[in-house]
């Protein structure tokens, strides 16, 4: 396949309608068209579609009684939630462009982003005031969504406002090499794209029901919300922290009828562990993977559960409006790997060679992307900005984006991912930049230099901090491992950290990456420090299996010995399916030693016995009834026929009724 075939081919020109239209007018005329069907829900909460874009237009009108302009930002910190939609929705009415602060983030970081972003309001909710409290906001404007108060008393009604499709939607921060994050500018006129071909692809209706489970500082969150909202469908809200507890993710995709979900596949191989064969899924239409390589032994791992469910691969960056290929898997055994496919509507791909020629099928090149969904640039960053957005050598006046990603044509024209041309990486969906992280640990008195190294074990990667100190430095990793938790969000802090007294070099002097050592993961544990108790023997095979663990001390907290959130959650699953307690997430990082999470074990139950599953019997046979069975009984006995327990809806009419 030639080059100029291959260029062709990964064009992909669409003419959609409405391309310039905001994504909230395209929302105001879904909730014109069917104003009551439910648009989104919060547990047991749930808002009309006209109820949604009321209270969007009220926050709308408060924001410009504030002073707010158009395209000017809005920083959000708050959870997920109901009034979390609502913010969005009326920060784009408004003609801002939201800024995404996840609550959870460091002081520091929470307080780098303010000041960059200069955003003269921000939005917080009454948990997270408390946070903005000990920011220095200056002259910005702090509004707290779920008090009531003087946004509620403003008009219902859509504002009329000269904002464009090319005025900005969202800033959203990435990891930045140079030590702070850099905030990627999207357009209204991107997304709309973006959503534009996902609803063509999908074909999503009133029937459907999405799940937003993504932190919203993670651009996969930006369809999770609007998508559905575009098309009719239902969103539905899982709870704050909920995307990392698969029994819930569990609970939810059957209790609310979920058809539509992500997974970044660290997350997905996790669901699958836990999720049990012949659990009945029937809403569920399918998984849309992205933010990580996909591995074939995943994919294959997925059909062997769900044949029925249909798995997508796709990839993109925060400055190509999330995503820009896509791929239908199949279970192909005879493949060898998932590719990320072919690009999406109106984006057009090319993999050059360092001459900015078009590489040929089977040889790597960097890939480049063009088209509708290139972001603006980097807020504040006109340098770089010009450095990864460059012309396109192929059309006049076109942009491409410099991905980094190293990238290669198959013989049928898919593209497939190989890895990073520098020292960017993505760790369970978040991209990380290996120097923001080195810059950050380069900062504290006591280390010298610093090297960060991502080291990729099987299907899990994680990081690895190489430093040396000051001739007369104390080392202590217990202080840095403190101190950098105050810069950087968890997902940044490096699972080991190992002393050198110097690096290695190679031979023109510089740091040679592969000839630093691998970390010593376990070692000699003395006798006072190993499991003793049942408990505590069965907590720490469970730990031995999941970080790859010779040996481990019932003292070593679980951040310490390579642990991290996913692990958390694979430990979690474990520890309630072996104990049948009930055991959450914060529960580990709350009791971090085997020691201490062995006592709360303890707590809260003697060790169960192994479950027995009951062997298939005849149908006919009657069995016991089960303590929930036994109450529906009593309360048909007592009740007589009733609706209770099979009432789907209601709805409230407001007039006169003529029934017929």
């Amino acid at each position: 396949m030639s080059g100029i075939n291959l260029r062709e081919k990964h064009v992909n020109i669409e003419q959609f309608p409405n391309m310039d239209a905001c994504i909230h007018h395209l929302f105001e005329r879904q909730a014109a068209l069917t104003p009551d069907q439910t648009a989104v829900m919060y547990e047991e909460t749930g808002l009309s579609y006209r109820q949604l874009n009321e209270k969007a237009n009220q926050f709308a009108h408060y924001l410009v009684t504030c002073g707010l302009q158009i395209e000017e930002p809005v920083a959000v910190c708050m959870d997920r939630s109901l009034e979390m939609v609502i913010v969005l929705l009326g920060v784009l009415k408004a003609g801002g462009a939201y800024v995404p602060i996840d609550p959870n983030y460091p002081q520091k970081r929470v307080e780098y982003m303010l000041t960059d972003a200069k955003a003269p309001i921000v939005v917080t909710s009454k948990s997270r005031e408390g946070i903005l409290a000990k920011q220095s906001l200056g002259d910005a404007t702090l509004i707290v969504a779920d008090k009531s108060g003087e946004w509620q008393e403003q008009p219902a009604t859509n504002l009329d406002l000269p904002i464009t499709a090319d005025n900005l939607m969202y800033m959203m921060y990435t990891s930045g090499s140079t030590g702070n994050p850099k905030g990627v500018m999207n357009t209204h006129r991107a997304l709309n794209n973006r959503l534009q071909w996902m609803q063509k692809e999908f074909r999503l209706n009133s029937s459907d029901r999405i799940l937003q489970k993504t932190p919203f500082s993670f651009d996969v969150s930006v369809w999770e919300f609007f998508w559905p909202l575009l098309a009719g469908a239902t969103l539905v809200m899982a709870r704050p922290e909920a995307h990392k507890d698969p029994e819930y993710l569990i609970h939810t995709i059957q209790t609310m009828n979920i058809t539509t979900m992500h997974f970044v596949p660290s997350m997905l191989q996790i669901f699958l562990d836990v999720y049990q064969t012949g659990t009945p899924l029937p809403s569920l239409k399918r998984i849309i993977c992205s933010g990580e390589a996909l591995t074939k032994s995943m994919e294959l791992a997925f059909f062997a559960k769900f044949d029925q469910v249909e798995l997508y691969n796709l990839y993109g960056p925060t400055e190509a409006a999330i995503d820009v290929t896509y791929w239908k898997c199949t279970g192909d055994k005879h493949e060898k790997s998932v590719p990320i496919g072919f690009p999406i509507s109106n984006i057009h791909l090319l993999i050059l060679d360092g001459d900015k020629l078009i590489t040929e099928p089977g040889i790597a090149g960097e890939l480049h992307i063009g088209g509708i969904g290139l972001a603006r640039g980097y807020h504040n960053k006109p340098e770089l900005t010009a450095e990864k957005f460059i012309a396109d050598p192929f059309r006049e006046g076109g942009r491409l984006y410099k991905t980094g990603d190293l990238c290669k044509y198959r013989e049928d024209g898919a593209i497939e991912y190989i890895g990073r041309v520098d020292f960017q990486v993505k760790i369970r969906g978040y991209r990380i930049e290996l120097g923001e992280i080195e810059a950050a640990l380069e900062r504290l008195p006591y280390i010298k230099q610093c090297v960060v190294k991502a080291i990729r074990e099987g299907d899990n990667t994680y990081l690895a901090a190489y430093v040396t100190v000051p001739d007369d430095g104390k080392w202590e990793e217990s202080r840095v491992r403190e101190q950098i938790a105050e810069q950087l969000p968890d997902y940044m802090i490096p699972a080991f950290f190992v002393r050198l007294d110097a690096f290695p070099l190679s031979a023109n002097g510089k740091v040679d990456r592969n000839s630093l050592p691998a970390p010593q993961k376990s070692g000699f544990v003395p006798a006072d420090c190993q499991p003793k108790t049942e408990i505590e023997k069965l907590v720490a095979s469970f730990w031995k299996e999941l970080l790859s663990l010779d040996e481990v001390s019932i003292d070593t907290p679980f951040l310490y010995a390579g642990g991290n959130s996913l692990f958390a959650a694979r430990l979690v699953a474990r520890v309630k399916q072996r104990f049948q307690i009930p055991l959450a997430l914060k529960d580990v990082f709350q009791h971090p030693t085997i020691y201490e999470l062995s006592k709360f074990i303890e707590s809260q139950t003697c060790i169960a016995e192994e479950p027995k599953l009951l062997p298939a019997g005849n149908k006919e046979q009657k069995r016991d009834l089960s303590f929930a069975q036994k109450r529906l009984w009593f309360i048909n006995e007592w009740q007589g026929t009733s609706s209770l327990y099979n009432l789907p809806n209601y709805f409230e009419i407001t007039g006169p009724l003529e029934v017929r």
